[in-house]
């Protein structure tokens, strides 16, 4: 569909409550398609809608972080849910 641009930090549309997405429709499948190709421009791992200034509760990730072969497509997770956290933590830096 088409390369969005990103939203970054502190841009006030990060902050901005996110929406549940209630049908999946051609709207849906288009906001992937955007998801992908803005993630795949920005030499990205993963994008979540907010970050091309869409409030729907939608993001994406790389098929291998999500368990999938890599010539699989990247994986959509609608209406995400925190069900569990752990004291632990996890540097993404390595150093």
């Amino acid at each position: 569909m088409a390369v969005r641009p990103v939203v970054v930090w502190p841009d006030d549309r990060l902050r901005q409550e996110s929406v549940a997405i209630v049908a999946f429709d051609a709207d849906v499948r288009a906001l992937y398609q955007d998801l992908v190709d803005s993630m795949y421009a920005e030499n990205g791992l993963g994008i979540a809608a907010l970050q091309l200034g869409d409030n729907r509760r939608m993001f994406i990730v790389e098929p291998e972080l999500a368990g999938r072969a890599k010539t699989d497509p990247p994986v959509a997770f609608c209406n995400p849910e925190v069900v569990e956290t752990s004291e632990e933590q996890q540097d993404s830096e390595e150093g």
